[in-house]
C-alpha cells in the first residue's frame, strides 16, 4: 500500500473496499492495525480509508511536530490527495477527538462522525486538544459518541454530555468494555456504526 507526502509527513494509508469514504483515525500510537477486526465488515459497504498518523508505525515525520491543528491538516491533504470530497469521519481516542476537530475546521467535508472513547470537551495530554463544548450545540451534522462501559479515563456519563449537548447526535455505550471496543467488542462496534451510517444513507 502506498505513502504520500503530506505537509512535512510521509504518511503511509490503506483504502478497502467501494462505495462512500468512511475514514478512520486510530488511536494514541497504535497505527492503522488498531482496526484489524473492523475493517472487513466495514468495507463490504464504503470505501474505508485507514492511516497511520505522523510519525506512527510506518508514517515518518520530525519529532515534536504534533499538534490537533497539524493531525486536521495532514487529514485533510490526505483526502485531497485521494480525491475525496465528502466522507463520514471517525475514529478512537485520539482518532475521535481529532473527527470532531476535524468536522468544526472543514463541515463541508463531513457527512457524519464517528467519534469513540473522545472527550470533545478538550483533553490535556501529550498532544492537547480543543474543547468544543460551545460548538457542539451548532453541529447540524450527524455525530454517533461511541463509549465504552468501563473506560475510567473516557466514562459513558462523558458520552451522555456529549449527546445532550449535540442536538440529533446517537450514543452507544458498549457494555463491558473499556477504552477500545474496537478490539474488546469488534461485533458490536461495527454494528453501532453500520446501523448509524445506515440511517444516514436512507
Amino acid at each position: 500500500m502506498p505513502s504520500v507526502k503530506i505537509n512535512d509527513a510521509e504518511l503511509y494509508y490503506e483504502i478497502h473496499g467501494d462505495g462512500f469514504p468512511l475514514v478512520l483515525s486510530h488511536s494514541g500510537r497504535s497505527g492503522l492495525v488498531n482496526f484489524a477486526n473492523n475493517v472487513a465488515p466495514l468495507a463490504e459497504k464504503y470505501k474505508v480509508i485507514l492511516y497511520d498518523r505522523r510519525g506512527v508505525d510506518r508514517s515518518k515525520a520530525p519529532d515534536g511536530t504534533d499538534s490537533a491543528d497539524t493531525w486536521v491538516s495532514d487529514l485533510h491533504e490526505l483526502l485531497k490527495h485521494l480525491g475525496v470530497e465528502k466522507a463520514y469521519i471517525g475514529g478512537v481516542s485520539y482518532g475521535a477527538m481529532l473527527s470532531v476537530d476535524y468536522l468544526f475546521a472543514h463541515p463541508e467535508m463531513v457527512a457524519g462522525v464517528i467519534s469513540a472513547c473522545g472527550s470533545p470537551f478538550g483533553y490535556e495530554g501529550s498532544t492537547p486538544m480543543p474543547d468544543h463544548r460551545n460548538d457542539l450545540p451548532h453541529v447540524t451534522t450527524p455525530v454517533l459518541w461511541i463509549f465504552g462501559e468501563t473506560d475510567e479515563g473516557f466514562p459513558p456519563s462523558m458520552g451522555e454530555e456529549a449527546q445532550r449537548l449535540t442536538p440529533g447526535s446517537d450514543l452507544v455505550v458498549v457494555d463491558g468494555v473499556g477504552h477500545s471496543p474496537q478490539t474488546e467488542a469488534p461485533e458490536v462496534f461495527n454494528d453501532a456504526i453500520l446501523n448509524f451510517l445506515g440511517k444516514i444513507d436512507s
